[in-house]
């Protein structure tokens, strides 16, 4: 058990370390992807299951009434990195063979899911700030605001920080090759409006504590971008 244990924990540290965990471009490496999957599975998890716990911490739920957000909220981080990759990856497929990088695709695909594991990892490793958080500050309309808006910018640093790590390990095979930085812009803007949006769609995950518990919400397809400026306009502006 102890030596499973290490193995796991140098797996996670080769990944913040190195970030790129396949060898060749042309090796597909599927036992390390599998390995990958299952970073991005299990940490987004358990900072899902974190995240869900507000109404038990805040103290407006008993920890069984509060237990069905929290196993949402677990299976839903993981399916939100997921399925945002699936959703964002064949347009940046299309376009990296149209740039000439398509013989680069299977080390792109390692990059591009070491990035996903080293953002959940991130993640988990807020877990405990979300967790101190929601026992601190009680519950009001306003501490609920601010805790969507807290595990918002959780996301965004992990999800900037793993871009940082893609950046820096693509410059390490493509050297003087201009089209691979164009592509890393592509892929962060493009992931990031999507995930954006699609948390929005895949919400509630701190769960209101004042609604019925769903996995999803009737009113799901509205602008997230909208949405979180107002979020942020009723924290700064809170009388208006």
């Amino acid at each position: 058990m102890k030596s499973r244990f290490l193995e796991v924990v140098c797996f996670l540290d080769a990944i913040l370390r190195n970030g790129v965990l396949i060898d060749k471009p042309r090796n597909s490496n599927s036992s390390r992807l599998r390995k990958l999957l299952t970073v991005i599975v299990f940490c987004g998890l358990l900072y899902g299951i974190a995240m869900g716990s507000y109404a038990w911490l805040a103290g407006t739920r008993t920890f069984h009434d509060a237990c069905l957000q929290m196993s949402y909220s677990g299976i839903k981080v993981p399916m939100l990195l997921l399925a945002t990759f699936a959703l964002t990856w064949p347009a940046f497929a299309v376009i990296s063979t149209l740039f000439g990088l398509r013989d680069d695709m299977s080390l792109l695909t390692g990059l591009v899911m070491s990035s996903q594991a080293t953002g959940a990892i991130i993640l988990l490793s807020f877990s405990p700030i979300v967790l101190f958080t929601y026992v601190s500050v009680g519950h009001s309309q306003t501490t609920y605001s601010a805790a969507v808006l807290l595990n918002f910018v959780f996301f965004a640093v992990a999800s900037l920080a793993s871009h940082w790590r893609m950046r820096r390990n693509i410059k390490s095979f493509a050297t003087g090759d201009h089209r691979h930085a164009i592509m890393l812009w592509f892929w962060v803007i493009l992931y990031g409006f999507a995930g954006i949006q699609m948390a929005w769609i895949m919400r509630p995950f701190v769960g209101q504590p004042n609604a019925d518990t769903t996995f999803f919400r009737a009113e799901s397809w509205d602008n997230a971008y909208v949405k979180l400026m107002e979020i942020a306009k009723s924290l700064i502006f809170p009388d208006d």
